[in-house]
Formats: structure tokens, sequence, C-alpha cells
């Protein structure tokens, strides 16, 4: 999907601004946008809009823009032109910039359900994953806490300032009963440009 501005000219010119990194724009992500005005070298003009920051292109196509939003909603681009000093808008583009929805928390690629033993102690922490974004970003988790629980009774707690599971740990997880249930919780995920979230718990419950 390609969003796409076409502006008639009184010099019978079009113009377009499309959007070439991914389906939807989102808040606090960098953004390629590419915008041509026919007729037209791509150094003759320029982008501003009203939310954020447009900077050129760091591989340096002067058609491409990064254009990194700060809040959600309505958003304009412009493209612009110098002339005599002066700023001589060309034309426009109203794009939607959503929020990143909350990432879920996993481990072996599983929020919750039934879990081996052998199965968790074998993996290497907490990872956070977006769920139907067409684009990669990295997310970190910078800390959690975890909680065993056997028969209503609380028999392990402690927190963590990372996303490994330790090995001190899993050394408690094998000495786990059938039926115990492992909560991870207060798991804390950090994005670029944008604040800390706080992900929904992993509850697992021991098979063997």
């Amino acid at each position: 999907m390609v969003f796409l501005l076409m502006v008639n000219l009184c010099s019978a010119q079009n113009i377009s601004i499309s959007n070439n990194s991914m389906n939807s724009i989102y808040m606090g992500i960098p953004t390629s946008i590419m915008a041509i005005v026919e007729n037209t070298k791509c150094d003759e003009y320029f982008l501003t809009t009203d939310n954020g920051q447009i900077s050129e292109d760091p591989n340096g196509n002067r058609c491409n823009y990064i254009f990194t939003p700060q809040k959600n909603g309505k958003t304009t681009i412009f493209i612009n032109k110098l002339q005599r000093n002066d700023t001589i808008k060309l034309g426009e583009k109203i794009f939607q910039v959503k929020n990143i929805p909350k990432p879920i928390a996993k481990i072996g690629g599983m929020h919750d359900g039934n879990i081996r033993k052998a199965v968790l102690v074998a993996q290497k922490g907490i990872i956070a994953t977006l769920e139907d974004i067409a684009f990669d970003i990295y997310i970190k988790i910078s800390k959690y806490s975890v909680l065993i629980i056997r028969e209503k009774e609380l028999i392990y707690s402690d927190h963590f300032f990372s996303n490994i599971l330790t090995s001190d740990f899993k050394t408690v997880v094998l000495n786990c009963h059938p039926n115990d249930q492992i909560i991870f919780f207060n798991i804390e995920a950090s994005f670029p440009n944008m604040e800390n979230k706080n992900l929904d718990s992993i509850i697992f419950t021991i098979e063997n």
C-alpha cells in the first residue's frame, strides 16, 4: 500500500508523496517517504510537517526523506519550494499516524498455557513481539518479576533487571512440581524514541 498525493498545478505538474517502507505510519518510528514533483529536480523543493521531524535521506537520495512523527492522529506533510526567499507551498498530503500496538511478551514463542520444565529452562529469556506489523523494531525488555505458586501458596519470588532467565532461576524451575504456576509480571519494554511500556504478564503451568 502506498500513500499518494496527486496535485495539478497551474503548470500542469503532478506531485506525489508516498510512504516507501510500510502500510501505516506509527508514532515515534522513522519512516521513509518519497516526494516527486513532475519536471522538477529533487533538490529544488523540500518537505515540512505539522507533526514531528522530517530529515534528509541518510543515503543521499534527494527525493527521499525520513519522517518521524511525535504524536498520533491526523498529520500533514507539505511539499514546498523557495522562490525569491519566500516559501511557496506546492502541495500537501494528509496521513494518519497510529500508536504502536502493545507488544506481546513471550518465552519460547509462548505467552501462556502449559509448559514442560525442560522447554522453559532451554530458553534464554523474555522477548517482545509486535503482531501484524510489517516492519522490524528493536524492543528491549529492561526488567521483570516472577512468582511461583504451588497449591495457592507463594513458594518463590524475585526481580530481574534484564530479559535473561538466569541459571539460578532455571534451577528453581527444575525443582518445580506439576501444576505449579509460574507468573512473569511487571515486564517493562523500551522502544526507540518512546516511553517505556508495561506488558501483559506471561503465565505458565508446569506439566512435568
